[in-house]
Order: C-alpha cells, then sequence, then structure tokens
C-alpha cells in the first residue's frame, strides 16, 4: 500500500477477465499494450474455515495474492481477437501481428483452489514468487506468510524439458506451453493439501478436467432451470446461473461482484443474491449464506463498555457504514431459508434469538412513536448530520465528506425514508411468524409488533402519500430545524425507494405501492440511469398484477441486449450489469443475476410471502426441478396469451386457486401442466400472504384453509359477495375488508385477528 487508506481498486487492464472458484481464490486476466498479466488473490480454503475472516481475507482494500507475477510476455490486448467468456471456462483467442493464432483455455474449477491454463500453440509464461521457489521437476511452489496466514503456492506442470523450464537473471521463472499442455495454479494452506489436489488432476487431458468440473457444477446447478422461448433470454440466464454460483463461495460468503471494487461482503447484496435463487427453486445458496450471515454480526462497542450486536452494511466487521437495512436483509435471509427449505434449524439455535435483540435494539433507537414512523440517522449508504460518524468513510475510517454534505447550505439530520417504514413492517412480520414455530421467546413480543406494524400502515395511508396517491420516499428533518416531504425523483434515494415498493414478502399498502411501483418505471429515465436490480424487482412485481407480457419483455430489452455486448473493459458477455447504460461499468453482479432469475420464474411460479402461486407469464416456457422444501417441481405450459386458462398439479384440476395448495403437493416429484388463455368468470384465489394449507375441490366449488400468524391478504379475482364466504377457525362469518388493486381484476381481502380462515369460492 502507498498511503495510509486505500481506495477502491479498479482492474488496470484494457481488458479483463475475472473469474472465481467456490473455495473463494480468484483469477483476473489484466491485458495491457505490451503484455498479459494473471492476479491470483488468495482466501483460506472455505471447505474448512467457516469464519468470517477466513472469507473476508482478501478484499477490496487489503489483498494478498499468490506471486508476485505472472505474465504472458508475448500476448498483448491488440492480439486478443476474442473472448468465449464463461465463469467455469474461458476461451481467449489471438492472433499477432506475425499471424500466429492460439486458442488459451483458462478452467475455473470449482471445488478446488486451483485454475487449470491451456494453450493449443506455443505459449510463453514469466513467473516470479513472493520470495522464493522450490524447484522440482513438474512443480514450483513457495510457502509463505502474510497476516498470521501461511499460504502454499504452487504451479504444476509436465516436466523440464517438454515446457523448457529456465529461469532468468531477473528471478523470472519461465515456462512455455503447447499442445493442450495442463498448467494447475493455486495455492493452499498447506502442501499436503496442494499435492492432494495436483494428484486429482494428474494426467487428465482438457477434455477430462472439464468434464469433472461441469460434473462438479451440475450437481448444484440442476434445480430451479428455466427454459425461455427466446436463445438471448436462455443465454442471460444459463451464464449468470454459473455466475452467482462462482461468486458464492463455499464457505457461505457472497461478493457484490467479482470485480476488486466490490470484493467486500455486503449483507444486502448477498442476501438478495442468495434469497432471490431460492424464490426462483434453487435453495442450494440460501442454504450456506444464511448460516454464515447469521454467525457474523457486527459487535458495535457502545458507550458503557458494553458491545452491541448489529446486522450493518458489511457482514461481521464493525468497520462498515451504518445501513438500516441491514437488519431486514438478515431476516429475509432467515425467513426464505426455512420458508424454502422447511429446515427449522435457525430458528432453533442462537440466530432468532440474536434477531428479536437487534430488532429490538432498532426499535428503541428508531421508533418515534409519536409520529408513527421509524427515523434514522442513515440515507442509503451515509451517514446524516445527525450521527457522531459523521464525516467519516467507516467502512475503511478515512475522515471524508458525506454524499448528503452540502457545502453552505443546510445538512439533513434525521430521515423518515419509506425504505425504513417498508423495511420495519417486513421485519416485524416475518419475526412474528418465525415466533410462531418458538413460542417460549415470544413474552409479548408478537403483540408488541403488530401494533408497531398497525401505526405504520396508518402512517403510510394518512401522511405518507400525497393526493395523487402516490407515496413520498422520504420526510426529513434538517439541522436548523426545519422539514420536508420528498418525492420519488430528484433527491431521493432511487434504487431504495424502488425496492420499498415492489421487494416484499409483505406490502403494508399493497394499492400504493402497486401506483408508486408504476410511477417509477415510468420516470426513473427522466432523472438518472436506473439500476437493474431493483428494476427487476419492479418488473417482478408488475406483473404480478397484470403487466402486458410484451411490457414485461419490453422491460428487459436493454438489459439484455447490454449484458450481451462484449465491451472493452470487461469482455465478459452474457454476465449483467449494474446500470442501465453502463456496459463499460461492472459485470457479474450476483445481485443483478438473482434479481433476473426470480423475476423470470415469477412468470410461471411466482414466490408468494408463504407459498407459491402459478402465472400465465410467457417469458418462460418451462421450470425444471424447482425446489420446494421437500417437493420437486416440474411446470411445463402451452398458449400464448398471459393469463392462466387452467392447470393441473399432479394431474389434479385446481380452478379456484391459483395459489399451490401445500396439502397437495408430494414429497419428490410433482408436475403441474399449465394452458394459457381467458381467466375463467368465477372467483379465483391469484395469491395470498398466507398460506395455503388445505384445499379440496367439488363439481362447483372449493373449499381452501389459509393460515397465518399475521393478519392476511388475499388477492381475489373477480371478487364476489354472492360467491365467496369467509369462516374463522369456530366456523364464525368474517367480513374481510376490501380494497380494489387500481386498474387490476384483482381485489385485496384484509383479515385480522384470524390465524385459521376458511374460504368456500362457489361458481
Amino acid at each position: 500500500m502507498e498511503s495510509y487508506f486505500r481506495e477502491p481498486q479498479v482492474e488496470e487492464g484494457k481488458r479483463n477477465i475475472i473469474l472465481q472458484n467456490r473455495c473463494g481464490n480468484r483469477l483476473t486476466l489484466l491485458c495491457h499494450d505490451d503484455h498479459c498479466a494473471f492476479e491470483f488473490d488468495y482466501k483460506p480454503n472455505a471447505y474448512r474455515r467457516k469464519d468470517y475472516r477466513a472469507r473476508n481475507f482478501s478484499n477490496r482494500d487489503n489483498n494478498t495474492q499468490f506471486f508476485k507475477q505472472f505474465t504472458f510476455p508475448d500476448i498483448h490486448t491488440d492480439d486478443i481477437q476474442g473472448f468465449d467468456y464463461d465463469p467455469f471456462h474461458t476461451v481467449l483467442h489471438s492472433k499477432n501481428e506475425a499471424s500466429a493464432q492460439n486458442e488459451i483455455h483458462l478452467i475455473n474449477l470449482a471445488q478446488h483452489n486451483a485454475f487449470v491454463i491451456s494453450a493449443r500453440c506455443p505459449l510463453l509464461i514469466g513467473i516470479k514468487p513472493q520470495h522464493s521457489f522450490v524447484v522440482s521437476n513438474g512443480l514450483l511452489s513457495e510457502t509463505f506468510g502474510d497476516r498470521g496466514e501461511r499460504i502454499h503456492s504452487f504451479i504444476a506442470f509436465t516436466n523440464f524439458e517438454e515446457n523448457r523450464y529456465r529461469v532468468l537473471d531477473d528471478g523470472t521463472h519461465v515456462l512455455q506451453l503447447m499442445e493442450n499442455d495442463i498448467l494447475l495454479v493455486g495455492a493452499e494452506e498447506t502442501e499436503y493439501l496442494a499435492q492432494v489436489c495436483i494428484d486429482t488432476f494428474a494426467n487428465k487431458t482438457l477434455n477430462e478436467i472439464n468434464e469433472l468440473n461441469e460434473a462438479d457444477l451440475h450437481r448444484d446447478l440442476r434445480h430451479g432451470l428455466q427454459r425461455f422461448n427466446d436463445p438471448d433470454w436462455q443465454r442471460i440466464f444459463d451464464v449468470n446461473q454459473r455466475v452467482v454460483w462462482s461468486g458464492l463461495d463455499q464457505g457461505g460468503a457472497c461478493f457484490g461482484a467479482l470485480n476488486r471494487i466490490y470484493h467486500l461482503i455486503w449483507v444486502r447484496d448477498g442476501s438478495m443474491t442468495a434469497s432471490h435463487f431460492a424464490l426462483a427453486g434453487n435453495t442450494d445458496s440460501i442454504k450456506i449464506w444464511a448460516p454464515f450471515l447469521l454467525a457474523n454480526p457486527s459487535k458495535t462497542l457502545q458507550d458503557d463498555g458494553s458491545y452491541r450486536e448489529e446486522f450493518l452494511q458489511i457482514v461481521g466487521s464493525r468497520w462498515t457504514k451504518a445501513e438500516d437495512d441491514g437488519l431486514f436483509y438478515t431476516c429475509w435471509s432467515m425467513f426464505t431459508y426455512f420458508r424454502c427449505t422447511g429446515d427449522d434449524q435457525l430458528i432453533h439455535g442462537e440466530a432468532l434469538p440474536l434477531l428479536l435483540r437487534c430488532a429490538q435494539a432498532q426499535l428503541e433507537k428508531c421508533w418515534e412513536q409519536d409520529r408513527g414512523l421509524m427515523g434514522s440517522d442513515t440515507l442509503g449508504e451515509d451517514v446524516l448530520a445527525g450521527s457522531i460518524y459523521y464525516g467519516y468513510d467507516i467502512v475503511n475510517g478515512k475522515i471524508a465528506k458525506s454524499h448528503h454534505h452540502k457545502e453552505n447550505e443546510k445538512q439533513i439530520e434525521r430521515c423518515y425514508s419509506l425504505y425504513h417504514q417498508v423495511n420495519t413492517f417486513n421485519v416485524l412480520s416475518m419475526l412474528r411468524i418465525l415466533l410462531a414455530q418458538r413460542p417460549d421467546l415470544d413474552d409479548g413480543l408478537s403483540e408488541q409488533f403488530a401494533v408497531i406494524c398497525q401505526h405504520i400502515q396508518q402512517s403510510l395511508r394518512s401522511i405518507f402519500c400525497d393526493k395523487n396517491q402516490q407515496l413520498y420516499s422520504m420526510y426529513v428533518r434538517y439541522d436548523d430545524g426545519s422539514d420536508e416531504w420528498v418525492p420519488f425523483g430528484y433527491g431521493c434515494d432511487y434504487w431504495e425507494h424502488a425496492w420499498a415498493v415492489s421487494q416484499g414478502p409483505f406490502f403494508p399498502v399493497p394499492d400504493l405501492q402497486l401506483q408508486s411501483a408504476r410511477l417509477i418505471i415510468d420516470t426513473w429515465g427522466n432523472y438518472k440511469p436506473y439500476g437493474y436490480c431493483p428494476w427487476n424487482v419492479l418488473a417482478r412485481s408488475l406483473s404480478e398484477y397484470g403487466l402486458d407480457k410484451d411490457a414485461y419483455a419490453d422491460l428487459f430489452t436493454d438489459e439484455i441486449k447490454e449484458a450481451l455486448h462484449c465491451p472493452e473493459k470487461y469482455p465478459m458477455a452474457g454476465a449483467l450489469t449494474e446500470y442501465y447504460g453502463a456496459t463499460e461499468s461492472w459485470r457479474a453482479l450476483p445481485f443483478s443475476a438473482g434479481s433476473f432469475i426470480n423475476s423470470t420464474a415469477s412468470q410461471l411460479l411466482q414466490s408468494q410471502a408463504q407459498g407459491l402461486a402459478v402465472r400465465g407469464g410467457c417469458a418462460i416456457s418451462n421450470i425444471e426441478n424447482f425446489q420446494y422444501r421437500l417437493a420437486r417441481i416440474h411446470v411445463n405450459s402451452s398458449g400464448d396469451q398471459n393469463v392462466v386458462a387452467n392447470y393441473t398439479l399432479n394431474d389434479q384440476d385446481i380452478r379456484f386457486s391459483l395459489q399451490l395448495p401445500e396439502n397437495l403437493l408430494r414429497t419428490g416429484t410433482n408436475t403441474i401442466q399449465l394452458e394459457r388463455g381467458s381467466a375463467p368468470q368465477h372467483p379465483r384465489l391469484h395469491g395470498s400472504n398466507a398460506e395455503l394449507i388445505m384445499y379440496n375441490e367439488l363439481e362447483k366449488s372449493a373449499t381452501l384453509q389459509l393460515s397465518s400468524a399475521i393478519d392476511m391478504e388475499l388477492c381475489v379475482e373477480n371478487y364476489d359477495t354472492e360467491r365467496m364466504t369467509f369462516n374463522d377457525a369456530n366456523n364464525q362469518s368474517i367480513a374481510p375488508q376490501i380494497t380494489e388493486m387500481p386498474d387490476t381484476p384483482y381485489t385485496m381481502l384484509s383479515i385480522s385477528g384470524h390465524p385459521q380462515v376458511k374460504v368456500e369460492i362457489r361458481i
């Protein structure tokens, strides 16, 4: 490092390819004018080391490399003719001024701390160790230390003669490859572990190694497979499913992106990635992310000498910005883990008591009873003038002006954002459902949380929306005592506002949130380029309420086109970008990929707050092996309209509910046959925030039993008071509160105070 505070690093090459294996080690190809260099970053092995320090060892501000130098001296930027990018097997095509052509393969070994380099024609490689190599025929190795870690790097090659090994005067070790020679490059914790890796791939050809690697990947990427009608959409799904799996290491850490500048572990980014993937039918990510996250809260030293456990911006470190959304994303990860897998181990361990303590501490800090709102000294990723940390970048301790600091102008002292209100409503709702599994922990908390949720709903309807029924983005109080209501637009946090109206899983004011989501889609481009992650979430939310199939597809036109574009800086075609129009910026962002894949999966199988619902979207034709608890669901569709005309679950007609009945889902294989067309004229349950625990259909009616530890919201198509009745557990009639969802055929029915509700629907 050349200064006390290292700024976030960006790859220096004119062209850069970034690969990361499941153990957390990272390879970056940096193409310069006069040579190409490899940069290998080391993390302690993710299989054996589950602690936070191991996962965050080489972050964007402080990293360790296997070698001091690793170059292709004969390959220059202008020689590269093309990149066949894949997160686990990328191929470089080169042709120099002498018309010498080459094909260079880079295999990212998913389950090993190593990478494979191979070339069809002669390829010169120069390597410098950190200190000095131990040299033997077919192996260069070095053991060195950094920040308390012992690291054993290795380069396994064929032998001295066939690879023309020699050492230059400046200490550079030279190897040459040709005719598909295999170079195995990696770093382990011990010489023994390195040798195990070397022995695994000894004497294997490039094709054999690739087949072994793909077999490993198939085992983990066989769930939630989507089949698209458009080959471009299929390409995006296939590449980004692999991108996410490479970005999530085996120890559970998920990085914001593979790029250096993002190589920290964000609570929000990892939670979005793993949760969206789980909701799209692949729970492998959430199974390792949620336990890792919950085991690594930040511990903030208080004035009285005690430590407070919190979930803020960055996982596990007190060097983290005080983002108030960290608690929501942590609760969402745990809730999604339980909801999608059915596994209650986190609920019965230390995780739920920890979240309850964190929630109570945040309410104590932020809940203002007189306003009926949550207030904060944080907005977006920056603290406000009301915080003692104002003027610092807490991630690295550097003194730096806040993004909200304005010279000679009043400063925002406290903020009451829509995002914070909706997140809090969701946190308390999710915790109430989890507490229903652990009543021994309740002690009146559920009732307390329910009261606050009701206050938030009332405040959002009474003071947080304008005369056009659009939700404000935030209410702010300035340091001079003045205040202001800020609508969506200039001055707000666009991403957070978009998530507030569309993310869920619970929606305190669904009609107002729907109206506001439509406004964002229509106007965001007037203010600044939109981010694809919240854009994908908005598209999913709007499609839930009848967005036309062509309008839905149009929302993704630019995202698909830009992802397939092969840019100069990061020629990783197929990997999703972060912002509209920023094709030369970051690539391979797991949170963009997660929201995209959940949005497209929802076109046939929409994850509800506590269940699944069939949908008639036309973007995809099939879903294979969708994971939901003990069920594996295959969805096949036909027809070209945007509405479910009818469907069968395991050959049984389900005419009165698009939400899947839990009692009809089998352990193991389930098949849904879906036909698009005209909607039936009788009432039909479109979805709900409750569990549909029982469904029984007769010739002209059906009985539905719903269950929830919180107030129920039932979305009904073609609602008719004459054809629907509602009763509680004692068979007493219930009159739901009715809210029409604007410009849709749907009615939202709210039922309070009844954990069990029986609904009868008649033709």
